[in-house]
């Protein structure tokens, strides 16, 4: 007996029925972080994985009847990979201008990258059939799109410990990071959905390559509050930028709420106007 099927025998009538949609991409590098250096570790990282989704969902249920569950991946290429060339161009890097630390770390870095993939090929592959499973993986989005999509428009719960995932989502977030474990947030309104988005295209967020150059977290918090006061407006944000495509293209890396099942609708200069004035009115 699964642990589901196990957890399903307890008495559930006073739990609230409820979807979830796991960005199962972090799921996945901590485990093959864990096992990188056991041989003939493509077994180990593929049952830890499983057993981090187990333990998630035993802690779901503590709180919630879990109905459907779905596994969102990453793929290969994504709408962003389309708006800049900047996507991901800390990844691409030249081994002839590394010094040995900088090489053993780059190195190590693709290796990671090769378990990763590797363990959502045998995902995809094992469970395409799992019928208390469903996996989702597209040329469209990436994980964070995906579950974000069925969080604020399906209403899923959703388990991840990407702060932009738990910044974007206005249903209840699973953080499943050791350090944290527990819900995140009951459900974010647009006005603080939008203020995410903004702090990380202000600040870069895990996105080296971007943010407006100098400025830091204290920065974007007080630029954020005087939109809020008034005190600011549209035309001060974009200058922040070296130019209006600039601008837009930020916005668009970080905004996790552009793919609407499965088809990209990315923001406009408009979009951002109209999340800045909702936010003087709040």
């Amino acid at each position: 007996m699964s642990i589901k099927d196990l957890l399903e025998t307890v008495e559930s009538q006073d739990l609230e029925k409820r979807n979830v949609a796991f960005d199962t991409d972090g799921i996945i590098f901590l485990s093959a972080y864990k096992y990188k250096d056991e041989p003939n570790n493509e077994e180990v990282i593929y049952a830890d994985v499983f057993m981090r989704i187990q333990s998630i969902e035993a802690e779901i249920w503590k709180s919630y009847a879990v109905d459907k569950t779905i596994l969102a991946l990453t793929s290969k290429k994504n709408f962003r990979h389309e708006l800049t060339d900047k996507w991901k161009q800390d990844r691409v890097k030249n081994e002839e201008d590394m010094n040995d630390k900088q090489l053993a770390s780059h190195r190590e870095a693709l290796r990671l990258r090769k378990m990763v993939s590797h363990t959502k090929v045998l995902l995809r592959e094992r469970m395409a059939s799992s019928p208390n499973y469903t996996i989702i993986v597209n040329n469209v989005g990436e994980a964070d799109d995906i579950v974000i999509d069925l969080a604020n428009r399906e209403g899923y719960l959703v388990v991840a410990m990407d702060s932009d995932v738990i910044g974007q989502c206005n249903t209840p977030v699973f953080n499943y990071h050791k350090k944290r474990w527990c819900w995140m947030h009951e459900g974010r309104d647009e006005a603080g959905i939008f203020k995410s988005i903004l702090y990380i295209t202000m600040t870069g967020g895990h996105n080296g390559s971007f943010g407006v150059k100098g400025m830091g977290k204290v920065g974007a918090v007080k630029f954020i509050d005087k939109l809020v006061s008034g005190e600011k407006g549209l035309e001060d944000y974009v200058n922040l930028f070296e130019t209006s495509d600039d601008c837009l293209v930020n916005f668009r890396v970080a905004s996790c709420r552009q793919v609407i099942d499965g088809k990209v609708k990315l923001a406009s200069i408009n979009d951002i106007n109209d999340g800045i004035e909702m936010l003087s009115v709040f």
